[in-house]
């Protein structure tokens, strides 16, 4: 076994372990499927994560870790680093308003989670973070970090036709297909269109052209594509300009229950190449983004009418309705762990047990779990501030 195999299994192995209490609502799952949330709850086994989800989710901890200790150091947050079975966590100090890794427990909404951090009373005099100080005047944030990827977008608008005679477009329509890596040493575009095939003619509303047809490696398998047009988008940090959508949710909903109005996201791009920078003389640049958000009241209703409507049907047993189906661009059901239990008809059971011996991990069971059973009282745990688990 090589060492990335002996390291992917370790991971495997300790997460396995961890039950996490699905009790309520984890208020970092709040912009998921409506039907994901109720797996959930009613217990359905999910497949677990690979190794690679599992790496990648524990760098965003690491990353967690550096930026709250970076925050209490500079006086943003008043909060004390423990170990806690070889792992950092946090207590909270003479302040009691701000802390790391607060507990936060909703017994209306039935949502627990915990947030990244509290902070002393800041002013805020600008969009940069020289601009942001601890001040006894200013207010209170509700501190959300999420580092997140900067990997381009690399696709073809193109025709999944690769034959040489005339097309019609109009008979055929385009799509946008996002191109996979080639083993390359630069991965780039021009690497990834290197296998011209030949031209054919397509036949447009107003005009007609001459259109290249590449073999293109679409979903690991190499397929002819007649490709009308060729481009990328930037990464996901590069391009943000406000804060995601879901990430407001999870915020707000944190920020409401603390009784705070007023958040600071912080992004940290993971892979950022310095030969984007504007000024790579200026040793503060650094891959952070810094956005501050009010709560708003509508985003709260929304949370509440999602919350109600899932316990609606979680309290009968029942599965609530899908957000999206396969098929759509923007679905999340290639990516969700209960994925086999909701498009069973797509999904080969049989191999995915295979995958999951091979690493040994049990096998797959179809239908409802055992409703979670937890000998301690929500009420009594988190009496205290406890931490969510």
């Amino acid at each position: 076994m090589t060492a990335e195999k002996t390291i992917a299994e370790a991971l495997l192995k300790s997460r396995s372990k961890s039950d996490r209490d699905n009790r309520y609502i984890r208020g970092s799952s709040i912009g998921m499927c409506k039907r994901r949330i109720g797996y959930q709850l009613l217990g359905y086994q999910g497949l677990s994560e690979s190794g690679h989800s599992l790496f990648i989710l524990d760098l965003g901890n690491a990353i967690h870790d550096l930026v709250q200790r970076q925050l209490v150091n500079m006086g943003w947050i008043k909060a004390k680093p423990v170990l806690v079975d070889g792992n950092i966590d946090w207590e909270q100090t003479d302040d009691k308003e701000s802390g790391c890794e607060l507990s936060i427990l909703d017994h209306d909404l039935r949502i627990i989670g915990h947030c990244d951090g509290v902070t002393v009373p800041l002013k805020i005099n600008g969009s940069d973070l020289e601009d942001i100080t601890p001040d006894p005047n200013g207010e209170r944030y509700l501190i959300e970090i999420k580092s997140i990827t900067d990997k381009p977008r690399f696709w073809v608008l193109g025709i999944r036709d690769g034959g040489t005679g005339p097309i019609n477009e109009l008979d055929c329509p385009a799509e946008f297909i996002d191109l996979s890596y080639e083993e390359s040493s630069t991965g780039n575009m021009a690497q990834r269109l290197s296998r011209y095939q030949h031209t054919r003619l397509v036949r447009g509303k107003f005009n007609n052209r001459e259109v290249p047809v590449y073999k293109l490696k679409i979903d690991g398998k190499d397929e002819l594509v007649t490709v009308l047009m060729v481009g990328n988008s930037m990464g996901s940090f590069s391009s943000l300009k406000k804060p995601k959508p879901d990430h407001i949710l999870q915020a707000s909903l944190y920020a409401n229950a603390l009784n705070l109005k007023k958040i600071l996201f912080i992004y940290v791009g993971k892979d950022i190449d310095s030969r984007g920078y504007k000024d790579l003389d200026d040793l503060l640049n650094i891959p952070v983004k810094v956005f501050k958000h009010e709560v708003d009241e509508l985003d709260i209703e929304l949370i509440s009418s999602k919350v109600k409507g899932i316990y609606d049907f979680v309290d009968n047993k029942e599965l609530p309705p899908r957000d999206y189906t396969l098929e759509e661009d923007r679905s999340g059901c290639k990516f969700c762990p209960y994925s086999w239990q909701c498009w069973p008809e797509s999904i080969e059971i049989a191999e995915l047990n295979e995958r999951l011996s091979n690493a040994g991990l049990p096998p797959l069971k179809e239908g409802p779990g055992i409703t979670h059973k937890f000998k301690k009282d929500l009420k009594k745990e988190y009496k205290n501030g406890s931490k969510a688990t």
